[in-house]
């Protein structure tokens, strides 16, 4: 249940999970708090002491990273960074073993960590939050974050001495026997093994005076030259069989300082004020929590709130009351996720976990749904009995709402974002359409309004062209091969077949790359020979949602055909893979020829309708021009 982090959705089962952990949590967090901590090591055993809390230590900050996030995507900013924070503590009590796994692991939790952190920016982090990581990572501050010095020098001198007291002790002559790089045993002679003993302490000294260089090409290039002595056997079979490559723990160490070095500086702008977290933050976490705010929505529910939306003038006003009751408990949540989102510039969805390339993401239909409740609260109006929640949002506000959005996708380009972005644009035009027919698309609200409006590109609106160029690579790279076959004639088939591809049957392309990742990520597989069930995100039923559903934008008939399309494709070109002579055009006319039947969207008809809504955007603001700047906050 606790892995090693979390794709798409936050599950019940997870929160449950966590919910269950929390004492084991509080418990890591004080314990990571604590100025010092002594695991108690022998190090006289060298490479046999006993190092068995490692491992409890790794899952525990796997553990305060799922909390973590979870914390961070349901907007506990002080919660999520107090974990994060604690898995630096972790970290540091590691390092604090002066034994070179322990740094290594050290290491891999700070890498951990930083990752996160990235999610923390993500979402937008306070001072006092920032200040909170900045000082977790103090101890790690200088050139040897991984305390990788300290404990080379521990690991020569247990090595030295647990190498004297099996030649003194005599009977412990097992002790000193040893195999060489060749997997030979080597005969217990003290006198050779004093020899390679000092040996192997003049190795561990010389890469010890190598760390000590200033300039780290000179350091580095040092000790490769200890670690070529060490490969040749010149240093003999103690040096071979008790050192780590020196250069490489070095390499890591390096990567470990300047990560550090270039998160601190990042925080320290924060917690200083002197970048402001709506820089750095993303915009798409805040619209995945808005979108997640209406996921779980009934579907009775759903017909009952877009029926509010479609037919306010002619809906009985008992109708409308259960509209305004449902969307009163929402209407705040909404509000401060889009919100946070307008405050933010850069938008990237990566976060969402979701794989790509795809055509349909699972965040698409609720991110409209999201939009479109808040446009009917305004629609709605105040009913004649004051409910919680506040007064309903203003007609200006959410259209205002759904252009940013429309301009957020754009800095995102795929192709689902396009449609997405296309789906929005009407519903902010019906909103600009019903405030001029009631009076209130004044100048004034017109000027405010175009401030967002100016954002959208004219050119190749809603970034369809962008959109298509991006997944083209996207699908280059997913079915291209690595470096390896770098001059194999293949890589450069596969790109001339999806260039040649048309929009439509790139959708369908980017179908099938998504409902084989679905198979992919399917649990439980599906046994040899069985077609694996769709998940239920493409049923009819859920597709046809009337909130959350994608029917217009996505056939919901062509899933299951490009299911199988894809498939059997697959399975073809994996059979010609495998022959001992590929038939490497045979392969290309399959990729190129991919299609499905009925394709899953007119992509040309949607550019076209783009285009069009653009021009009546600007005709009912008056035409707004590109400013190419950020619209006022």
């Amino acid at each position: 249940m606790i892995g090693d982090g979390i794709r798409g959705d936050v599950t019940p089962e997870l929160r449950a999970a966590l919910r269950k952990l929390a004492p084991y949590i509080e418990l890591m967090r004080q314990a990571a708090s604590a100025d010092a901590c002594d695991f108690g090591i022998d190090q006289s055993k060298g490479i046999d002491a006993d190092l068995s809390h490692l491992a409890p230590l790794r899952q525990a900050a796997r553990v305060m990273k799922i909390d973590a996030q979870v914390r961070l995507r349901d907007g506990d900013i002080s919660g999520g960074s107090d974990s994060l924070a604690s898995i630096a503590g972790l970290s540091k009590h590691c390092s604090g073993d002066s034994v070179v796994v322990s740094s290594l692991v050290s290491a891999s939790m700070l890498a951990l960590q930083d990752r996160v952190i990235g999610e923390a920016l993500d979402v937008g982090l306070d001072a006092s939050s920032a200040n909170k990581l900045f000082e977790s990572l103090a101890p790690f501050d200088g050139n040897d974050p991984m305390r990788l010095q300290d404990a080379l020098r521990a690991e020569a001198a247990a090595n030295s001495a647990r190498i004297e007291k099996a030649l003194v002790d005599g009977a412990g002559a097992g002790d000193a026997q040893l195999y060489n790089t060749d997997g030979a045993l080597v005969p217990f002679e003290p006198d050779a093994i004093r020899t390679q003993a000092a040996t192997l302490d003049s190795i561990y000294a010389d890469a010890d005076r190598a760390m000590s260089l200033k300039d780290r090409d000179e350091t580095r290039k040092a000790l490769e030259a200890i670690d070529e002595r060490v490969k040749s056997g010149e240093s003999g079979e103690l040096a071979a069989a008790l050192t780590s490559p020196f250069a490489k723990l070095f390499d890591s160490n390096c990567r470990i300082a300047d990560m550090l070095a270039a998160r601190r500086q990042q925080l320290d702008d924060i917690r200083s004020g002197k970048v402001a977290p709506g820089k750095v933050a993303n915009a798409a976490t805040a619209y995945l929590r808005a979108a997640a705010l209406v996921m779980g929505i009934a579907a009775e529910q759903q017909a009952e709130l877009e029926a509010a939306r479609v037919s306010t003038a002619t809906l009985p006003e008992e109708n409308r009351a259960i509209a305004r009751r449902f969307i009163a408990a929402l209407r705040e949540p909404l509000r401060r996720a889009f919100r946070d989102a307008s405050e933010r510039e850069r938008c990237d969805f990566a976060v969402s976990g979701f794989s790509r390339p795809s055509l349909a993401p699972s965040y698409v239909g609720p991110l409209r749904g999201a939009v479109r409740v808040l446009l009917t609260d305004a629609l709605l109006g105040a009913g004649p009995d004051p409910l919680p929640g506040g007064k309903p949002i203003d007609l200006e506000e959410a259209t205002a709402i759904a252009l940013r959005l429309v301009v957020h996708l754009g800095k995102d380009p795929s192709l689902a974002h396009s449609l997405l972005a296309t789906s929005v644009l009407v519903d902010a035009l019906d909103g600009l359409e019903r405030m001029k027919s009631s009076g209130r698309l004044d100048e004034p609200a017109k000027s405010r309004l175009r401030e967002f409006a100016a954002l959208i590109e004219r050119p190749g609106p809603l970034a369809f062209s962008l959109a298509l160029k991006k997944e083209r690579e996207l699908l280059r790279r997913a079915y291209g091969y690595g470096p390896s076959d770098a001059n194999s004639e293949l890589p450069m088939m596969i790109e001339k077949a999806i260039a040649s591809r048309s929009p439509e049957s790139l959708a369908a392309m980017l179908l099938a790359t998504q409902l084989l990742n679905d198979i992919a990520y399917a649990i439980p597989m599906p046994k040899p020979g069985e077609l694996p069930p769709l998940l239920e995100c493409w049923s009819a039923e859920r597709m046809r949602a009337p909130l959350i559903g994608i029917a217009d934008l996505v056939r919901p008939e062509s899933i299951e055909p490009t299911r199988n399309a894809a498939l059997a494709t697959r399975q073809r070109i994996a059979d010609l893979q495998e022959a001992e002579s590929p038939d490497l055009d045979a392969i290309l006319k399959l990729l190129a020829g991919f299609a499905a039947d009925p394709m899953p969207v007119d992509v040309s008809i949607r550019v076209g309708d783009a285009a069009t809504m653009v021009l009546k955007l600007d005709a009912l603001l008056e035409a707004a021009k590109p400013s190419g700047q950020p619209a006022s906050r």
